[in-house]
């Protein structure tokens, strides 16, 4: 991070832009943003400024995270959704389709939507299994392999797929649904159905065996190659709902 004494010679568009790249990239955001804040008068005005900027690069993970006050953490999201920050967009995109379901799996969908177009790669697997349990057409499902794909960073060339790249989207994804869309004290959503069962007829292509089996570990979670990307996104889908304690 550049000396705070030679903040204030910095062009302003350079300075929102450290500024940013600061919020974006701190162990401790809000520690380093109040300490600009505080560096000097011309400092604090340029980064008020624009804070539209600030708010949409932050780690909002990291912050929510050392916050210890949940009045705080929920001015924040809101903040930052209101900015367009990808984590709130998260969040908040979770908590309507957790919340509105109401025993169907038809919810909004707009704010992971956006997100995932904006290459978030938790949303983007959130958004996969999501359109998956839903079962609700063919065009659907393409896209949720398709979104799953981008997540798992296929490989073109190797025949068979694996879910190895999937581990840390998906564990970020998870952590930030416990932490902020349940947090701790607050109801848990009522179980979500099953899907509707699929009229196709998909069978495994693998005659050893080895579709889904254990190849690895990535922390806590398994990895397995898989014979096709059907195999791979109805083996993922079953185990995040399962893991979210979303069915019966």
């Amino acid at each position: 991070m550049a000396p705070m004494s030679s903040l204030p010679v910095l062009p302003e568009e350079m300075l929102v832009e450290v500024v940013a790249r600061v919020a974006a990239s701190s162990c401790s955001p809000m520690a380093d943003l109040h300490r600009f804040r505080g560096a000097c008068t011309l400092v604090r005005d340029r980064v008020c400024s624009a804070p539209a900027v600030v708010r949409r690069s932050l780690n909002l993970f990291r912050a929510l995270y050392q916050s210890e006050d949940a009045g705080t953490r929920e001015r924040l999201i809101a903040n930052t959704y209101a900015a367009g920050n990808l984590e709130a967009i998260f969040i908040k995109g979770m908590r309507v389709f957790f919340g509105h379901h109401g025993g169907a799996l038809q919810a909004p969908l707009d704010d992971l939507d956006q997100e995932a177009c904006g290459g978030n790669k938790p949303t983007t697997y959130m958004l996969a299994m999501v359109l998956w349990q839903a079962n609700s057409g063919s065009e659907a499902d393409l896209r949720a392999k398709q979104l799953l794909a981008e997540v798992a960073d296929d490989d073109p060339v190797l025949v068979v797929c694996s879910d190895s790249w999937v581990s840390g989207p998906r564990g970020h994804a998870f952590e930030t649904l416990w932490r902020f869309v349940w947090p701790t004290n607050s109801p848990l959503p009522a179980s979500m159905p099953g899907p509707v069962p699929r009229d196709d007829d998909h069978q495994c292509a693998s005659h050893l065996g080895w579709c889904g089996a254990l190849a690895g570990h990535d922390r806590s979670f398994r990895w397995s190659y898989f014979c096709s990307d059907e195999c791979r996104i109805r083996s993922l889908c079953d185990d995040t709902f399962r893991w979210l304690g979303a069915v019966p």
